[in-house]
């Protein structure tokens, strides 16, 4: 590996499949030039068809492992978020952001998986709003989990919620209508620019932790946000175009091209 490339630390669940979770976002990663390293919160029982549980990962082990790995690797240039199962690891992956508090953290605030199953406690998820919303620069929600995480419907009033939570920039995935996929990125209410993308047709596996871990990627190698965004947006339409019939389900994005 060059000196110069970037190292992105991604705290994430493990999807056996690859589709999603740290194995996705580390494909990207490669994909986009920086080197991964992951924390992994928490174990699931999935394939591409369905889900069959989740098992967090114990708080103990989960802070000997940050511990152990950032004692000897740190200089990280971004953090990406994905799924964090509970409150105790949520406390400690805030830590984990307080002491890196000048890089770039990308949230991805999954609640559960494309195919339904929880990746998050309740008590989780008012954690993830109190602890981490307010230290992410930039929170990647599709437009269901933006309805969840504020209790509110239209954008307006969403985006109100966000700020009241005290985020910075809040990127929404919005997937509802049949043929295009329209992202917004906001700040401080205000909506800063607008994307239309055509959608693809089919059922595909982590298409979330791609555009996140993308964007994470772009942050590390100083690419400005807006740009970031996309670039990020081309590449996983790309990687939808590629995609791979691994299982019987859903397809997954192919990352390494």
């Amino acid at each position: 590996m060059k000196e110069d490339t970037p190292i992105v630390l991604v705290i994430g669940g493990l999807d056996p499949t690859g589709g999603a979770g740290v194995l996705a976002d580390s494909q990207t990663i490669l994909m986009n030039g920086c080197h991964p390293i992951t924390l992994v919160t928490c174990l699931t029982a999935q394939n591409t068809n369905s889900f069959n549980g989740m098992k967090a990962t114990n708080a103990n082990f989960f802070k000997k492992m940050t511990k152990t790995l950032l004692k000897d690797i740190s200089s990280i240039r971004a953090i990406k978020i994905g799924a964090l199962a509970n409150e105790e690891i949520i406390k400690l992956v805030k830590e984990i952001i307080i002491n890196y508090k000048n890089i770039p953290v990308v949230l991805d605030p999954i609640i559960e998986t494309s195919s339904g199953g929880s990746l998050i406690s309740k008590e989780g998820i008012k954690e993830l709003k109190l602890s981490l919303l307010p230290y992410a620069e930039l929170v990647t929600p599709n437009i269901e989990e933006a309805k969840f995480l504020t209790n509110k419907d239209s954008l307006s009033e969403i985006t109100e919620q966000f700020h009241k939570l005290k985020s910075n920039y809040i990127f929404i995935k919005d997937n509802e209508e049949e043929n295009q996929i329209r992202n917004y990125l906001y700040k401080n209410k205000q909506l800063i620019k607008e994307w239309q993308v055509a959608k693809i047709k089919g059922r595909f596996q982590g298409t979330g932790c791609s555009i996140s871990s993308c964007i994470a990627s772009n942050l590390a190698k100083e690419i400005k946000i807006e740009e970031s965004i996309e670039l990020a947006q081309d590449t996983v339409h790309q990687s939808l175009l590629n995609a791979i019939d691994l299982g019987k389900g859903q397809k997954i994005p192919k990352r390494i091209i």
